[in-house]
């Protein structure tokens, strides 16, 4: 019994600490894209969605798409462009719903394009393409590249169950006729 309240115990206390991960795109939230030109401050155009779930994509004026996944933004150009060597000419992503969204992303090495610069600050993503030459279907990937410690608490917690669970179990005689 006190064995059974134990386990009852810890994983109750490890689904706890296992709660969802606030660095990442939660069903439902509200995401807001930008295109700004020709610096930082300078909004050309504003387009805000509700995400949908896995695989959601909207379109970003004159440069191609954004596909959005809860832990992952793939950006992809949709032609060959020269862009102006403005202070800044690019996207900014926002998650309205939750600023810390973005908390650790940052490109990752899937990402086909180059020349380009990247920023995540104030629970925004800032994508320059500043004077970069681009091709159709070059790709910025960006995303969180280590698991929240809420993954690692449940891998772990689920590691020790079943190591508990084997120690405890109870070993048969092996005869030999």
């Amino acid at each position: 019994m006190n064995k059974l309240l134990l386990a009852g115990t810890a994983l109750a206390s490890i689904l706890t600490l296992a709660a969802p991960a606030s660095a990442q795109i939660a069903l439902g939230d509200m995401l807001q894209i930008q295109y700004l030109f020709p610096d930082t401050s300078s909004v050309y155009q504003t387009d805000t969605t509700a995400f949908t779930g896995a695989g959601t994509t909207l379109p970003i004026i004159y440069t191609g798409t954004a596909t959005f996944d809860s832990n992952l933004v793939t950006l992809v150009q949709n032609g060959d462009w020269s862009y102006n060597p403005a202070s800044f000419s690019g996207v900014k992503i926002t998650d309205l719903s939750n600023l810390s969204a973005f908390n650790g992303w940052d490109v990752l090495p899937s990402t086909t394009m180059t020349g380009f610069s990247f920023s995540n600050s104030g629970g925004s993503l800032f994508v320059n393409w500043q004077n970069v030459q681009t091709f159709t279907g070059a790709t910025v990937a960006i995303g969180g590249s280590v698991p929240e410690p809420a993954s690692w608490a449940l891998m772990l917690g689920g590691f020790g169950l079943v190591g508990g669970a084997l120690r405890s179990r109870r070993r048969q005689a092996v005869s030999f006729a």
